[in-house]
């Protein structure tokens, strides 16, 4: 007789068949070269050696020679290899052949059905989403004894007894055979005959809803009486009729009491207890993929896998496919979960079993389930890197498993570099779909995994003719994060997506997070499309926003910030969706600095919700959470919109005092806090020194780039932190890195007002700052306040170099220069110069005639209006017309009141210097220098300037003379004088003093002070300049 193979057909099977000596035997050769057990006849006697007790042991796998997903018990691995060899010696010479190792644990070469991916979100962890099933489906198992009660019959069974292949039913009438069935094995195997049989799309809609109705009836009446095996295969059918057709799985959505029901029931003692690893693990697989969650079921499958003659039964694949169900039904036994990490990790020979298809989707178990595994994702790390186990990946599964690592954070530089390299391989990246290639990158990208050559080939598969159009919208919006992620700006690649996004009416379907990762990705990497944002900005403003989490509101914001797209109407409308109740309680530490610095960085001032944004902040302990770099951003956010929130401030500032908190700053955090506490006037001396001593370390000066100094140094100055030896490692720091060529001209003014402030010159610093002022063109990117600031600074350090404020002179004569100037600039500008004592008849004509212009002096306060006098008056320049016009300007009710002592002196000084009698002026002065203790604030020079220009006038005041001598005569204020000064107040008491009894006391004490100081003192008065501000 020729050998039994596969191959052969029905009508030789029946031919050989009554050639063998034991017709039940034949059947069983039958089933297991056909794969179809229908064949075997469950009252085979014990005369054939096949008695009923032996062939329900032998639980025979159930499988289709059409399915090549079927799956052997491991038990069945045992049992099969005796029947076989059983088999082998009855049949002698006769051979039997079977499937390849691979199709017989269901390792197929195509899981049958698609995959769906998971994604990823900026600033945390992916979003998860359904995912594909593993490859293949549970065996059941045939319990060929079970009979429900009924005896064997015994004695050999003849051959026109023995059960030949019968022709199957078409599935309707199958279908009637069930409806009719009361008894559960019965139902049970009907059900899995039409699973077998079913066919997609056959019967209409209504039809098959009907159909699935009256099945899950059916389930529900007979599921009391299902044995183990029963339950197993009554799963295995729903879930393979639940892949085949969508119409059959929509329709048992709705079925929730029947699969209630056999949950119930398989949690039974008396079920549970007989289940084996096999098909048990089948079982949490197959009802995970049916869409059913119960946590309850997956505890008491689980708890039935953890014994020890369970657990040892279970293969690579049982135990993937296990951590799958899990996942996909969201239910995560930790308990079971550990014991099968242990069981991989732990049993020699487990690992090595493990394919691409059970890597891919136990890692996407454990992470879907953010169950961190670190030994178990190691050892599979280790498996995936040996020699050509890559190769046998398929996209899928290259996309899955790094996926995994990425949404576990599990760095591991060897297996991400060996999965770029594969996806190099020539060919194979072209073989990606859209999802793979999205959440490859993806990965990649959360991780920071940097491989440029993958990203331009990544970037290069994308924009293939119609590629793009296959990627859905997260597809396209975690992949133009990932590339954001890594830096990589394809300006080529981005164009596209946006081109993408807007063709017909794509961009309507595109969900909040979709947007907000897509538009952070267009501001990380810097492309601003103008159409392109206005059309994000208009999707949002249709009533989207209103779907946003927090994390996409600040995304958003940041981004339309970052790229300084200017869109006041979706702010507003982003302010209010921040403001409605209880929603900034949902905001990250992260989100409330993005969005705090977003509205800030565009310029728009919204108190309410910086109020409330601080507000957040401050409560429950949030502040705590802030990061070094949160904390800057939010402190800069606050000053450069000049909101005050005293609790806030309070609370950073504490937060910062904290030990070896300063150390989490990098340079640009530090800039910013301390340009944020000068800006709003925040004075605490400790922290401050701590932050000094702190930024003045080597090592640390050495990270600041000079924009970030430059910056340092302003606030320095503007909070007067007077620390020469900071400010000197400073300016040498700047001057040492050699990019002071580099800084803004809004730069170069600010770091040189900031030597100046804090009277540090800083010799090479401010000689190239000269010679930057000197550079052709340098002065035309200056704005008027740039070059007020460097005139002044020059001025007060005194740098003698006529240079840099001739191209200042000559630049503001120019056509339309000084027009651009502002009351303060036109008063520091003038003050340098005549501080220098450089005399520019023109330039002075042209200023005072910018002075003139209407309403120009209305805009002057006290400072600028003392610095242009001052400035006139020192450089002995008459303008009549001016100083009437100051005068006048002086004199208008409560202006004067708002001048300090050195500015009242100066003020009286420049019209006597100029010869100007302006009794009403001067008088006025008197009063206000008289009034609240103003005198008193009055320094030595300060006195003898303003008695100085009412003894030179000739206008006598004696309240204010008198008022004077009573300082003098104190020995403190006596003290402070210099012999110059003393002399001036002694020789304006003795001109211009009608009543000497008043100063009588006063010339006496000058008198015996100078006496004691004659070689310092000069018999002649002198014309005090002063002019400090």
């Amino acid at each position: 007789m020729a050998p039994l193979t596969a191959d052969w057909s029905s009508t030789s099977f029946e031919q050989a068949s009554t050639q063998i000596e034991k017709p039940a035997l034949a059947n069983a050769v039958w089933a297991c070269t056909r794969e179809d057990w229908s064949y075997l006849n469950p009252q085979i006697n014990a005369n054939n050696n096949w008695n009923a007790e032996s062939l329900d042991q032998t639980k025979l796998p159930f499988a289709t020679a059409n399915d090549p997903r079927s799956f052997l018990d491991s038990s069945s691995f045992s049992h099969s290899e005796e029947s076989t060899r059983s088999l082998k010696k009855s049949l002698g010479s006769r051979s039997v052949s079977s499937r390849s190792s691979s199709e017989s644990v269901g390792q197929s070469s195509d899981s049958g059905s698609p995959m769906e991916s998971p994604v990823g979100t900026p600033f945390g962890s992916p979003i998860d989403c359904p995912f594909g099933s593993p490859v293949g489906r549970f065996e059941q198992q045939q319990s060929i004894s079970d009979n429900r009660g009924k005896q064997h019959k015994e004695g050999k069974l003849g051959k026109a007894s023995a059960t030949q292949p019968t022709k199957s039913k078409k599935s309707g009438e199958e279908f009637e055979d069930l409806q009719k069935a009361t008894d559960g094995q019965v139902v049970a195997k009907k059900l899995k005959q039409i699973s077998k049989q079913w066919t997609t799309g056959r019967e209409p809609v209504g039809q098959v809803q009907r159909k699935v109705k009256c099945l899950c009836e059916k389930v529900v009446e007979v599921t009391p009486s299902l044995t183990t095996s029963d339950v197993c295969r009554t799963v295995d059918a729903l879930a393979e009729l639940s892949s085949r057709d969508s119409v059959f799985r929509n329709c048992l959505a709705s079925s929730q009491d029947m699969f209630k029901s056999i949950a119930m029931h398989a949690c039974k003692p008396e079920i549970k207890s007989l289940l084996t690893g096999r098909q048990a693990t089948r079982l949490i697989w197959a009802l995970a993929k049916l869409g059913i969650q119960d946590n309850n079921l997956v505890k008491e499958v689980g708890t039935r896998m953890m014994e020890c003659d369970v657990l040892s039964q279970l293969s690579a694949q049982d135990i993937s496919m296990a951590i799958w169900g899990m996942a996909k039904a969201r239910s995560a036994h930790l308990p079971l979960l550990e014991a099968l990490a242990h069981e991989v990790v732990s049993k020699p020979g487990l690992l090595e079993e493990f394919e691409a298809q059970s890597v891919a989707n136990t890692v996407w178990g454990l992470a879907t389930l953010g169950v961190r595994r670190d030994e178990l994702m190691i050892a599979i790390a280790g498996r995936t890197l040996v020699e050509g186990f890559l190769e046998t990946f398929k996209p899928q599964n290259i996309a899955n498993t790094v996926w995994a690592y990425a949404k576990l954070g599990m760095q591991h530089e060897k297996l991400l570099a060996a999965i770029g390299e594969r996806m190099l391989k020539p060919g194979f990246l072209s073989t990606f779909n859209a999802q793979d290639i999205a959440n490859t990158v993806w990965a990649f990208a959360k991780l920071n995994f940097q491989n440029m050559t993958l990203m331009n080939n990544v970037a290069e598969r994308t924009l293939q003719p119609s590629f793009l159009s296959s990627f859905n919208n997260q597809n396209v919006a975690n992949t133009a994060w990932a590339f954001a992620k890594l830096g990589v700006k394809n300006e080529l690649l981005m164009g596209a997506f946006a081109g993408r996004i807007m063709k017909g009416r794509s961009l309507s379907t595109f969900n909040a997070q979709d947007i907000a990762n897509i538009v952070w990705a267009f501001a990380t990497v810097g492309i601003r499309l103008d159409g392109f944002l206005e059309a994000i900005a208009a999707r949002l403003q249709s009533g989207l926003l209103s779907t946003f989490n927090a994390q996409d509101i600040a995304n958003t914001a940041w981004a339309f910030a970052s790229l300084g797209f200017h869109k006041e109407g979706l702010m507003k409308d982003i302010a209010r969706r921040c403001s409605q109740d209880g929603f900034l309680a949902t905001f990250s530490s992260q989100a409330l600095a993005n969005t705090a610095w977003a509205f800030a960085s565009l310029g728009l001032r919204n108190a309410l919700l910086m109020q409330s944004i601080g507000n957040r902040i401050v409560q429950n302990g949030l502040l705590a959470s802030f990061n070094a770099h949160n904390i800057a951003t939010t402190a800069w956010a606050f000053a450069s919109l000049g909101v005050q929130h005293k609790r806030l401030m309070t609370g950073i500032m504490k937060q910062m005092r904290q030990t070896a908190f300063l150390a989490g700053f990098n340079a640009q955090d530090i800039s910013n806090i301390v340009w944020a506490f000068a800006t709003l006037e925040i004075r605490n001396p400790s922290l401050l020194t701590a932050i000094v001593k702190h930024v003045t370390q080597p090592d640390v000066l050495s990270t600041f780039n000079v924009q970030a100094l430059s910056s340092l140094c302003w606030s320095f100055a503007a909070m007067r932190i007077q620390n020469e030896a900071a400010m000197e490692a400073i300016g040498t720091s700047i001057v040492n890195t050699s990019l002071i060529h580099t800084l803004s001209p809004k730069s170069i003014g600010d770091l040189s007002w900031s030597f100046a402030t804090v009277a540090v010159n800083h010799g090479p610093l401010m000689s190239g700052v000269a010679q930057r002022v000197t550079e052709p063109g340098f002065l035309s990117t200056c704005s008027a306040q740039d070059i007020g600031n460097i005139a002044w600074a020059f001025g007060e350090l005194g740098v003698r170099d006529a240079s840099p404020m001739a191209a200042i002179a000559q630049h503001l004569l120019q056509p339309g220069a000084l027009s651009t100037c502002g009351a303060l600039d036109v008063a520091n500008i003038a003050w340098g110069f005549a501080k220098l004592g450089l005399q520019s008849g023109i330039l002075m004509a042209c200023i005072a005639a910018r002075t003139l212009e209407p309403g120009f002096l209305s805009t002057c306060n006290a400072d600028s209006v003392a610095r242009v006098t001052w400035a006139f008056a020192t450089l002995e320049v008459p303008h009549p017309q001016l100083m009437q016009a100051i005068s006048e300007r002086l004199v208008q009710k409560g202006f004067l009141s708002t001048f300090t002592a050195p500015q009242l002196s100066d003020i009286a000084w420049a019209f006597a210097k100029l010869g100007i009698r302006n009794e009403l002026l001067l008088y006025i002065i008197a009063e206000h220098a008289m009034r609240d203790a103003c005198l008193s604030t009055f320094t030595s020079a300060d006195l003898a300037r303003i008695c100085w220009a009412f003894a030179f006038l000739s206008i006598s005041h004696e309240p204010l003379m008198a008022a004077i001598a009573g300082l003098i005569v104190q020995n403190e204020v006596l003290a402070t004088f210099s012999a110059q000064d003393m002399t001036t107040v002694l020789w304006a008491f003795t001109v211009n003093n009608q009543n000497h009894q008043v100063t009588a006391a006063a010339i006496a004490a000058a008198q015996t002070y100078l006496s004691s100081n004659a070689d310092m003192a000069n018999p002649t008065p002198q014309q005090q300049e002063s002019g400090e501000q």
